[in-house]
């Protein structure tokens, strides 16, 4: 957090690479909306297929 602690920075590496860090939490998780966790179990496509 900053100083004043009202911001959280999150490291979040470069665009253009991957990220060198690994998820160890999953903050704000009771926030979560309630579709998110079916999003996760549903088929993936690599593009659009339309």
């Amino acid at each position: 957090m900053n100083v004043s602690e009202s911001t959280l920075f999150i490291p979040a590496g470069s665009l253009d690479t991957d990220v060198s860090l690994s998820v160890t939490r999953n903050i704000f998780w009771g926030e979560a909306p309630q579709w998110y966790e079916t999003g996760l179990t549903a088929k993936r496509c690599s593009a659009f297929s339309g």
